[in-house]
């Protein structure tokens, strides 16, 4: 059965298109998998008309990571805006796709906790909240606790989804949470307490863009043209600072100096030039096989990646490419 573009529309939540009409048919489905920060550049791409100017009618819809990945199989969406751990699986599943481009290789996670808790060994036995089970927030939390050297068993790891941690942390649902802008910046302005710094544990890219094989085949240059998109949005995001900080204030409702300081962690983890690197793809597998899956497969860059469209891309934006 078909998901549909009726189906779609009851069941996630569109960010409106800036883009003309054009023929019926001709629009591109872009799905991403949370609200977060990095999402953003998904509608500084649309808002600020960078996929008009590579002549892309794209649309953004929010769905979870295995909703998508169905999607892409059955021919329903085009892209998918993530690469992490969830998206790599699924192509180690089976699923023939690549990542192709990232937003960023610095994770912008902190775990965050009631005021009452001062070190990780406090919240032992507690709950702590991640966004999803199995993708980057959940997988780079363990691995920073194992770097830490607690053992992850000894926590109850609960998934809410991102637009509910504020209210989970508050009603006690969770002891602590798992959080990036700009979730992360309102909770330290309510007086809760950095425990750890996840990304500065683990290297790993944040976000991105994840493609069938056939599409990277037989439409490169509209791959291509996407990527060029979403780097041109990413390189205006950091280099206009005020609008995009009005942008991110607007999006997630908050006020500029809550903005301003996400804006801030956010730019700091976008990767310069949006390749996808092999250190990074490395230990999104090594987190996936120390969860037990695929464990003693030598999985190589080329299995899970493709990194050639976003080096001509970055490239042709006269960014250094190794």
């Amino acid at each position: 059965m078909h998901l549909g573009i009726a189906a779609l529309t009851l069941l996630f939540s569109f960010w409106p298109s800036q883009l003309p009409a054009q023929p019926r048919g001709s629009e591109l489905i872009l799905a991403y998998p949370g609200v977060g920060g990095t999402s953003t550049i998904l509608v500084a791409a649309q808002r600020w008309g960078f996929f008009t100017k590579n002549k892309l009618n794209v649309q953004t819809v929010l769905m979870r990571s295995s909703i998508a990945n169905a999607a892409l199989m059955a021919g329903e969406m085009s892209y998918f805006a993530g690469v992490g751990p969830a998206s790599v699986s699924a192509t180690l599943s089976g699923m023939p796709s690549r990542a192709v481009w990232v937003i960023g290789d610095r994770l912008t996670f902190e775990l965050i906790a009631k005021p009452a808790f001062k070190t990780i060994a406090d919240l032992r036995s507690k709950k702590l909240g991640v966004i999803g089970l199995g993708g980057t927030n959940h997988v780079s939390l363990v691995m920073a606790l194992e770097k830490s050297g607690v053992n992850p068993k000894d926590f109850t790891i609960i998934s809410v989804p991102a637009e509910q941690s504020l209210q989970a942390l508050e009603a006690g649902h969770v002891d602590a949470f798992a959080l990036s802008p700009p979730f992360l910046v309102q909770a330290l302005s309510k007086g809760y307490r950095m425990i750890l710094d996840i990304g500065a544990s683990v290297e790993m890219p944040v976000g991105g863009l994840t493609v069938m094989i056939e599409r990277l085949r037989t439409r490169p240059d509209e791959v291509k043209r996407v990527i060029m998109a979403l780097q041109q949005a990413k390189q205006a995001f950091v280099k206009s600072e005020e609008e995009a900080i009005a942008l991110f204030a607007g999006l997630q409702r908050m006020d500029r100096q809550a903005a301003a300081k996400s804006y801030e962690l956010l730019k700091r983890s976008f990767s310069a030039n949006g390749v996808p690197t092999r250190t990074g793809m490395e230990n999104i597998v090594k987190s996936i096989q120390a969860a037990g899956r695929f464990s003693g497969r030598n999985i190589a860059f080329e299995e899970i990646a493709d990194a050639t469209l976003a080096s001509e891309v970055a490239r042709e934006l006269r960014y250094k490419v190794e």
